[in-house]
């Protein structure tokens, strides 16, 4: 384990204490917890191999079309159990999809390793939902913010082969793992002025992707704080670019083709390499 990572797993406990990191992420209206209560009475329960039921949402295309096949979208909650990228994906035209959003209290589990780590029992339902659903296996995309932020790393890292790509925000995770995610291609989101997860999480990962032989995408927000999923899941121009990924058929081919240099999107987004 190295040594930056031995830094992170403070973090990480923070982002899975409800009481230290929930306020960050909680919603702030009445009307908003009403909404989150009305999502979780229409959540579904799957039952893993271990017997734990995993509870979560999925969200179909308005319309399937026989014979088709469509895209899904893994969306990782937050310590505080708010997910953003669902709703800005209801807000999209143009890319049907599935949306799975899988829900673990946070007080037992993370998606980062730390207590008890549900990214296995997530694996094993989007296995079963392969089965029995429409879903295009060389399009399942996975997203994250904060704590899910560090899942959507550890997603990958525990299969690499399995996603077409992924888009960590505000997140970290252990740089010893980039050789195995080098392949996947990320657009990574984090905001310079973050103190509940430092940026220096996500440049270490990314540098780390790049000297490994990948070219991940880093967006580098200029004075956001610990909520970089607003402009993350507000960049049109990532969900266009999320969308356009696929898994090779060839699992020898390169699959990254991003540029190491990127050009601000236009939408308040500011794009830095790091140092």
């Amino acid at each position: 384990m190295s040594s930056s990572f031995k830094y992170l797993l403070p973090v990480l406990l923070v982002l899975a204490s409800p009481t230290l990191a929930g306020p960050q992420e909680a919603p702030s209206k009445p009307t908003e917890d009403r909404k989150e209560a009305a999502e979780s009475r229409r959540s579904t329960y799957f039952t893993c191999a271990d017997g734990y039921r995993l509870r979560h949402t999925l969200a179909s295309p308005d319309e399937l079309v026989e014979g088709e096949r469509y895209p899904l979208v893994l969306c990782l909650h937050g310590s505080g159990g708010g997910t953003q990228a669902p709703k800005a994906l209801k807000r999209r035209d143009g890319s049907p999809c599935f949306v799975l959003v899988p829900s673990v209290p946070s007080k037992e589990f993370s998606w980062a390793g730390r207590r008890r780590n549900g990214i296995p029992y997530v694996l094993e339902l989007i296995d079963d939902l392969l089965e029995r659903l429409p879903i295009d296996p060389d399009r399942l995309y996975v997203t994250g913010q904060s704590m899910g932020g560090a899942g959507t790393f550890g997603a990958v890292a525990a299969r690499p082969d399995f996603f077409a790509a992924a888009v960590p925000v505000c997140g970290g995770w252990d740089p010893a793992d980039a050789p195995r995610m080098k392949d996947v291609p990320m657009w990574v989101f984090h905001g310079d002025a973050d103190t509940v997860v430092p940026v220096r999480y996500s440049r270490e990962m990314v540098a780390a992707l790049r000297e490994a032989g990948g070219s991940p995408k880093y967006s580098e927000l200029g004075g956001v704080r610990h909520n970089a999923w607003v402009d993350a899941y507000a960049s049109e121009a990532m969900w266009t670019w999320l969308f356009a990924q696929k898994r090779p058929d060839d699992p020898e081919t390169t699959r990254q083709a991003n540029p190491v240099e990127e050009e601000p999107d236009g939408e308040g987004t500011s794009t830095t390499t790091p140092s």
